[in-house]
């Protein structure tokens, strides 16, 4: 926490030393709230059967004032994501060694990984049809809080969780107003990992319904990346300071 404090404070000092050094007669920064849509997809070695998860996001966001001089501006972000990715199996059928045919109804299990994330990054805006478009690309921290990890032996995977990870975020978005100082937003964004999110050992691990017997089941070893899409839809509040001589 006392990094992003830090942070925040630093970026607050150099949008209005920037203003000052530019000698604009305003200066400032914007604020942002967004939410929405992530759809997670995970990388696995060997188990490839790995179904989209569809979660959610939340983040909030500062950000450097643009204008048409300079369409550039950088920007500090904190949200909660969900990453992570699903197995979704359909109703079957099959005979047991007495005869009897069994139906198996359709299920589904999640694999779900509660983050905390922190990016760093910059947008380069141009004008679409009398509206602000931009696109970003941006430095990304991510700290594992919790995990929910449902299904067979995937729960026996906790231990193996990498808690830091690391990656980029690149994306974009059109603005439009909703008043004087407040814009709308719709983003789209995509957030590849460079880091391993689990680390799974080659070994046996036994199913969690017969834990305590001699059932289980060897599985080689795992590299486990995270990709997320994400669709946002936020608002950014715009907070002007204008420098008056006396």
């Amino acid at each position: 926490m006392r990094y992003l404090v830090f942070l925040v404070i630093t970026f607050l000092s150099f949008t209005e030393i920037q203003a000052q050094d530019d000698g604009t007669e305003y200066g400032g920064y914007n604020i942002g709230v967004k939410g929405g849509l992530t759809v997670g997809l995970q990388r696995w070695n060997t188990d490839t059967n790995r179904d989209p998860l569809f979660q959610y996001h939340a983040a909030v966001s500062i950000e450097s004032l643009n204008d048409d001089e300079s369409p550039f501006s950088i920007f500090a972000q904190a949200g909660y994501h969900v990453r992570g990715s699903a197995q979704r199996l359909y109703a079957t059928q099959f005979v047991n060694q007495t005869g009897t045919t069994v139906d198996v109804p359709a299920r589904s299990y999640t694999l779900k990984f509660h983050n905390a994330a922190l990016q760093l990054g910059g947008k380069k805006y141009f004008n679409l049809s009398n509206n602000d478009a931009y696109y970003s690309i941006a430095i990304r921290g991510e700290y594992t809080f919790r995990d929910s990890l449902e299904g067979f032996y995937y729960s026996s995977f906790s231990q193996d969780i990498r808690k830091f990870n690391y990656g980029l975020t690149v994306g974009g978005g059109i603005e439009f107003p909703l008043s004087n100082f407040i814009n709308g937003f719709i983003e789209i964004t995509i957030s590849p990992d460079f880091s391993k999110q689990l680390f799974v050992p080659s070994g046996k691990y036994f199913y969690p319904q017969q834990i305590g017997s001699n059932v289980s089941r060897p599985f080689p070893e795992q590299n486990v990346t995270n990709t997320s899409f994400e669709v946002s839809f936020g608002v950014r509040f715009q907070r002007i300071i204008e420098y008056i001589d006396d």
